[in-house]
């Protein structure tokens, strides 16, 4: 068996700032700093046919808006996995997995950033009652290699896989209208209901 614990820390500083067109000022994008702190536990434990590891981490994130535009988003979140090995034979193994996942619910990210790219200025808001969103992802996978043949051997190997992914609370961005200053306004908020993929 294995016991493994360790703690991390990542800092984030995105200043984004659009060059003006047509004679328009600059306009910042974004100006934010995403802090987060997290711990994690995970322990192993091995069978000569078996492996099983399950573990844990929480996370305590803080992201600012330095423009004073929007408050201060904290949060915190436990993410649990859990993975099983099995060796049916010697060439014949099965795996199965759950993991859980978040996003925080930041002011601007990378996949809205080429929506900037035309004259006009776009506003991000996130809703006041927008909750961070989270996933449970399940997958399970059956794996056969082989080597046949003895004077030229070939390596066979052959992966049936399959994964399952529900979001809850997934992000939609709602885009208005364009008012009378050239200004639009992307409202972050959750979807109705959740999403699914496999």
């Amino acid at each position: 068996s294995k016991l493994i614990a360790g703690v991390d820390h990542s800092f984030n500083h995105l200043n984004d700032i659009k060059l003006g067109a047509n004679g328009e000022e600059n306009s910042t994008i974004s100006n934010q700093t995403v802090n987060t702190l997290g711990s994690f536990l995970q322990y192993e434990l091995q069978f000569s046919f078996l492996k099983l590891s399950a573990g844990v981490r929480y996370d305590n994130y803080q992201i600012t808006d330095n423009e004073l535009e929007h408050a201060p988003l904290n949060g915190n979140v436990v993410i649990p996995r859990a993975k099983v090995l099995f060796n049916i034979f010697d060439n014949l193994q099965f795996r199965t997995s759950y993991a859980k996942g978040y996003r925080t619910h930041q002011i601007f990210d990378k996949y809205l950033h080429i929506e900037t790219s035309g004259v006009r200025r776009i506003i991000h808001q996130n809703d006041p009652n927008l909750k961070q969103e989270t996933s449970d992802s399940y997958s399970a996978s059956l794996i056969f290699d082989n080597i046949f043949g003895t004077n030229m051997p070939v390596q066979f190997e052959f992966i049936a896989e399959g994964f399952y992914t529900k979001l809850h609370n997934p992000f939609v961005n709602e885009l208005s209208d364009e008012d009378e200053f050239g200004n639009v306004v992307y409202l972050r908020q959750n979807a109705t209901s959740g999403a699914m993929v496999y």
